[in-house]
């Protein structure tokens, strides 16, 4: 009676142990569940915050941007830098066509991007269809014989028009996901609104730095960027020269001809002058029937002497007309750089030395090129 009574409890005891081992069990199961989803929230918590803060970043030094003219270089190199990117391109859209603005690509891969630009179109792009890419699709030469292995293309939309696409590459596979698809679509919302807020200011600039009648700079960017060439100047010791041309007797041409003329002859003489220099060169409308031209990175002013030569030659045969009258204009130009100013002046001087050669070239009777000497002692 005993034993069956032990043996009783001891059965007891047993299904008591397995029923606490079982509790025991599941409650591990749970918390071993519940820590599970707690680390994917609290990655996809971090993935977020990551985005987010890409994203800010991004903004942040987009709206740092002055430096217009190489807008689009500036935010490609910025995507790659804070995206971690191999690589990215960025297409504006002209007459249902991709323009490549920027990109990391070398020159000789960029011959074959016509094929990336017919594949974004084919897929929907211009449409504004975000698209991303596995390591199956990438079969182009410009992205496959570079190892990419996964790509995204991001509209860059204005309501329903397309501005551009920014395409992303990487060599690793599946690194774009379709999760990551809200993520690039307020990526290129930020991109968009930088691009179009900086075109405004630079709209904005061009408008108090340009002359209204010749498009040409004004006095205010030539003072600006005369001080820029300083600043290079003496911190990396690269050159400028600097020219000062003006319009012999113009006086003369406004009292026989009128001021109508007078103004056709400083809109075509600055014309000329554009098209004879080289493309980082500056031509500013100085001072009324004065231009400034700023020659960067050079000192050689027999090269710059032959150009302006070359300037002066054909205002001979320049077509300045008025009333069916072919009206004779000529130039005098005072040419003078970083070179002169070394024992005689400061560098901010170089604009007035060549002031001084312009003068020189009006008493020596107009209508020549000369290039200022340093005096000696």
């Amino acid at each position: 009676m005993m034993e069956a009574k032990c043996l009783d409890l001891d059965r007891s005891k047993c299904e008591y142990l397995n029923n606490l081992k079982n509790d025991v069990d599941s409650y591990q199961k749970c918390v071993e569940s519940t820590l599970l989803d707690l680390s994917n929230l609290n990655m996809k918590y971090e993935k977020s915050v990551r985005e987010i803060s890409s994203i800010f970043e991004l903004f942040q030094h987009i709206n740092l941007i002055t430096d217009y003219n190489n807008l689009y270089a500036i935010i490609n190199d910025m995507l790659i830098g804070v995206l971690g990117v191999t690589g990215s391109t960025i297409f504006s859209v002209e007459d249902g066509a991709l323009l490549v603005e920027a990109s990391s690509i070398s020159r000789k891969d960029l011959k074959n991007v016509k094929t990336v630009q017919n594949k974004l179109i084919a897929y929907g792009c211009l449409e504004g269809k975000l698209t991303v890419f596995d390591a199956l699709e990438i079969n182009e030469e410009i992205c496959k014989a570079r190892g990419i292995k996964s790509a995204a293309a991001i509209p860059l939309m204005k309501k329903d028009r397309c501005l551009g696409v920014i395409f992303l590459e990487h060599i690793l596979e599946n690194y774009f996901k379709d999760e990551n698809k809200q993520f690039l679509n307020t990526l290129s919302v930020v991109v968009r609104l930088a691009i179009e807020n900086a075109q405004l200011y630079s709209s904005l600039e061009n408008m108090t730095l340009r002359d209204g009648m010749t498009g040409l700079y004004n006095s205010i960017y030539f003072e600006k960027e005369i001080r820029n060439c300083i600043d290079v100047y003496d911190k990396y010791g690269i050159p400028f020269t600097v020219a000062i041309i003006d319009i012999d007797n113009f006086m003369k041409i406004n009292e026989i001809y009128g001021h109508l003329c007078g103004d056709i002859a400083i809109k075509d003489i600055g014309k000329l002058l554009e098209s004879e220099v080289r493309k980082g060169d500056i031509v500013c409308r100085y001072d009324g029937d004065k231009y400034g031209v700023i020659f960067r990175n050079t000192f050689d002013t027999t090269a710059i002497k032959g150009r302006l030569e070359s300037v002066r030659t054909k205002l001979a045969s320049l077509p300045i007309i008025n009333d069916d009258t072919n009206i004779p204009v000529s130039c005098s130009f005072g040419v003078a750089n970083t070179n002169n100013c070394i024992g005689e002046a400061e560098c901010k001087d170089v604009v007035a030395l060549a002031e001084e050669a312009l003068r020189s070239a009006k008493e020596q009777g107009r209508n020549r090129v000369v290039i200022y000497e340093n005096r000696t002692a």
